[in-house]
This record gives structure tokens, sequence and C-alpha cells, in this order.
């Protein structure tokens, strides 16, 4: 869309809008309170330093970074501000996510061994070549300012603007990125996983600056207290799914999670339904009482994710996905992407050390600036 279409559209509601072409125009505007940045991947971080450093609130979309790097760097700068954040990982405040957690957390399925997380994405070219060529500059985008930090490349129409930027390594994070950090959210968030240990990736269709075609990255994790030893935590994409195994009880479900516990199995869906364990006949009594008084409780709440974050500035304190949360689950998320790119490697994560057991994957761990477009929080 356009500004002057966008303008319009926000225009037909209660308040007054003005589109600005660069957020930087704003950022001294003290009638501005807080900005929400629903930018390309590639601009998340650039957008949140400056809001934040500016005083502004701000709201993420998910991934809440490009790179691991940039997840500590704008927690850091979020944490010295004071500003109230927020990561668009929207499940995070619906009934089903939180009512799984708190069925995990009972212990009802016993310690948790495995979770497979799964989506249909990517619904976007993955496993492609760079395209060549040019075409004209559409009227109306400033396409170096789209490009921001990434490195210079031309303009090609339906390439990389306005969607199809989300499978390209240099503008996105592919479908794991993408879909990550809401599905892998309730598992992180149910068991408490710390930082994961390893990352293994197998992968189909790899492009050439593009995310692959589809892929299964296989993280491990150090037990908690809601693990049996430690956890083996599997994302599919692009079409492929857990073990066949699982069919009956997954279904068609298209984007969801599997948890696997010593007596019995918890499936999610991923943004509704109420959370099912299995096998059935086991869980009778307690997902006709137990669980359904779990969900009516969480029900009562009505939380809106967009709607917690300004009830959080307007009262003085975080949102449920501010920084200290989002950011370690976009760290996890973002090692797997690293894992994408360096397929059939068995990487070791450490993360005190920001670094992998392997060059070329720490290499990854921070992205390429054009020059330029540093600033010294991203030094750091």
């Amino acid at each position: 869309r356009t500004l002057a279409a966008l303008e319009k559209k926000a225009g037909d509601g209660p308040f007054t809008t003005k589109g600005e072409k660069d957020i930087r125009t704003v950022l001294d505007d003290t009638s501005v309170d807080a900005i929400s940045i629903a930018a390309p991947n590639h601009w998340h971080s650039l957008m949140t330093i400056w809001g934040a450093k500016a005083g502004k609130h701000v709201y993420v979309q998910k991934p809440l970074t490009q790179t691991i790097h940039e997840s500590r760097v704008i927690r850091d700068v979020a944490a010295k501000t004071g500003v109230v954040t927020q990561m668009g990982n929207q499940g995070h405040s619906t009934v089903n996510y939180r009512t799984a957690v708190e069925v995990i957390r009972s212990g009802i399925v016993g310690k948790v061994r495995e979770v497979h997380a799964w989506t249909r994405s990517p619904s976007w070219k993955q496993g492609i070549s760079r395209p060549e060529g040019s075409d004209p500059i559409p009227k109306g985008v400033n396409w170096d300012l789209w490009l921001g930090v990434a490195e210079p490349r031309p303009y090609i129409k339906h390439a990389y603007h306005n969607f199809n930027w989300r499978g390209w390594e240099e503008f996105g994070t592919g479908a794991l990125g993408d879909m990550g950090c809401h599905i892998i959210d309730p598992a992180v968030w149910s068991l408490e996983l710390g930082p994961p240990t390893t990352v293994h990736t197998k992968i189909t269709g790899p492009g050439n600056g593009t995310y692959p075609k589809a892929s299964t990255v296989h993280y491990t994790f150090e037990s908690t207290s809601h693990t049996s030893d430690t956890v083996d935590l599997y994302w599919h994409d692009g079409g492929n799914r857990p073990p066949q195994e699982f069919d009956g009880i997954i279904g068609r479900n298209s984007n969801g999670s599997l948890f696997i516990g010593e007596k019995g199995q918890v499936v999610l869906s991923h943004g509704k339904g109420i959370p099912r364990l299995y096998p059935k006949e086991d869980f009778l009594d307690y997902s006709r009482t137990t669980l359904k008084e779990i969900y009516a409780k969480h029900a009562t709440e009505k939380l809106d994710h967009y709607r917690v974050w300004t009830d959080a500035i307007i009262n003085g304190r975080q949102a449920n996905s501010n920084f200290d949360y989002a950011a370690p689950l976009n760290e996890t998320v973002m090692v797997g992407t690293v894992a994408q790119r360096l397929p059939s490697r068995k990487l070791h994560w450490n993360a005190s050390e920001l670094s992998f057991n392997d060059a070329e994957a720490t290499a990854l761990v921070r992205r390429k600036y054009r020059k330029g477009w540093q600033i010294d929080a991203l030094k750091s």
C-alpha cells in the first residue's frame, strides 16, 4: 500500500493520522510516546534502538531481531533507557498458550523429554537463486531507504519488496524466523528452557542468498525442573512434519506443537483451541474437568497482546513478552537460522561467549551493516 492509502485507512478510525516516510522524523516529536515496528526484519534493531534512545516505548513484531547479537544489544538498550517493550508474538497472550503452559507445568503428562514444533510456512519463495537484472523503482518507493542497513542491490519487481523479503538472508529470517517466535514460544515458556546447547539441521532446496525450501532443525537444551533430562526440540517447516507415528494425534494442524512426556502427550494448535492430551483414555477425567477449568480461568482475562503493552505503559510496568523474555526466545530462534545456513553440521552454541564451535557459524552471530548505517550501540 502507498503511504496515502495507509493514511486514509487509519483516518477512518477515531484518531488523527499523519504519514511520515522516515521514522527518524518522529523521534523528536514529544507528542509521540511509543512506536510499533512492523518493518522488514533487517530494520527491527535499528528502529528499536533509535526509538528507545529517544525515550519511546517500543513494540516490535516478531522476530525481535535478525541476529543473535542484535537481541543482546536491544535488550541492553531497553534496560538502560527504561522503556516499556513488547515483542509481537501474539500467541503469548492467547488463552490456549497460557492454558498449555499451566497444563505442562502441572506434570500431568510427566516430565517432558521431546518437543516438536511445525509450520506450513513459507508462503513465499525460498531455496531459490538471486535474480539478475533490475526494474524501474515504483513511484513512492524510496529504495535506498528501504534497503537501510542492507547491502545495495537493484530493485526487481516482486523479488524483495514488498513481501518476499522474508525468505532472503539479507532482509529476513526465513520461515523459522517468521514463525518460530510464535510456535517455539510455548516450549521455551512452559519448560523454562535456557539457551540451546547444540543445533543440527537437515534441509531441502538450498538457495543462493535465501533460506531453504524446507528444513528440520534439531535443538538440544539442558534439563530443567519440567524435563526428564536434556530436551530435544525439533522445528519443522516447508511441509516437514513430526514423525508419522504422531499423525493420528496432530491431525491436519498446519501450525502447532507437540510435547512428549513420560506419561503422555500434549498437542497444541497455534492461535486457538484448547490443548489436547493423549492417549485420550488416560486423561478423560482431567480433560473433562481440570483442563476445562484452567481454560475457563484464563479465558476470563481476555488479554489482547497490544493492549497488554499499552496498559503496561500507562501503569508503569513491563509487558508479558518484554525484551527480558523475548530476547532470549528470539536468540534461540536465531541460533536455528544460523544452522539452516550451514546444514548438516552439528553446531555447539556457547551463549555466554556468543560463539559456536565453528568459525563460519560464529561469523553469522553478527550481521554486516552498510557503511553509514552503523550506530554505536550496534558495535557493542
